[in-house]
Formats: C-alpha cells, sequence, structure tokens
C-alpha cells in the first residue's frame, strides 16, 4: 500500500492503543502522521494545511 493517503491520528502521547495502531499501519506501508493536541495548548492560532 505504498499509494495509499496519510491516516492522521490525533491522541495523546501516552495512548497505548494508539501506538499499536500506528504500529500496524506502518507495518502495511500506510503513512502515519500522529499529533498530540496537548502539543497545541496556549497557541494563539494554529493552522495546519494537507496537500495530497
Amino acid at each position: 500500500m505504498t499509494d495509499s493517503a496519510p491516516v492522521l491520528v490525533v491522541t495523546g502521547d501516552t495512548d497505548v492503543t494508539a501506538d499499536l495502531v500506528t504500529r500496524r499501519l506502518h507495518a502495511r506501508g500506510v503513512p502515519v502522521v500522529r499529533l498530540d493536541p496537548a502539543d497545541f495548548l496556549g497557541a494563539d492560532s494554529t493552522v495546519m494545511a494537507w496537500r495530497a
């Protein structure tokens, strides 16, 4: 699955279930982007753009 679109995983740093899912996706060749919402706390604004 090298041509698959990335999967966005929004979860905390210590989420062991998300760790397992992320490993499985990587093993299948699926690109994964993992974000922890806590990293954005206190930010005046957050802008993200994703272009595939």
